[in-house]
């Protein structure tokens, strides 16, 4: 048998709606897991080439690196942000903010480094990688004793 719970009409020190609100980010598990906080990554396949859509709202075309090294594509994105707003009375306003992303894919060695083409337009970065001539893989056969 399962206890009753018994609604409150005021909120309790103990009970967790109180702080909902204020601790709810910290207590949640997912707040600490990194999937959660990585942007949106699409990956197109084509007879030609892939296709990649990452987004990437916040950030500049200058605090986006893009690299590809022995068929790992890395993305690095990395902003800082400070603003400051002093009021006539004395009283001083400042914010920071900053992010930062990072993601990386295994392509192989069937791209054509020097052909990737990049783009970042409206939040999002496109990269469209042009696969090489020899990106079939033969399957070889296992004889087993």
């Amino acid at each position: 048998m399962k206890p009753a719970k018994h609604s409150r009409s005021f909120p309790s020190v103990f009970d967790d709606n109180m702080f909902q609100g204020f601790f709810s980010p910290v207590l949640r598990s997912d707040f600490f897991n990194k999937a959660s906080k990585m942007p949106a990554v699409d990956i197109e396949e084509t007879e030609g080439e892939y296709t990649l859509l990452a987004e990437l709202p916040g950030f500049s075309k200058d605090d986006i690196h893009v690299s590809l090294d022995d068929g790992q594509l890395v993305i690095k994105a990395e902003h800082d942000e400070q603003s400051e707003k002093k009021q006539s009375s004395g009283n001083m306003l400042k914010e920071r903010h900053y992010g930062s992303y990072y993601r990386s894919f295994n392509f192989g060695k069937n791209i054509k480094e020097q052909d990737i083409k990049a783009k970042y337009e409206d939040g999002v970065l496109e990269l469209v990688l042009p696969k090489s001539a020899n990106n079939k893989q033969e399957v070889k056969k296992i004889s087993i004793e």
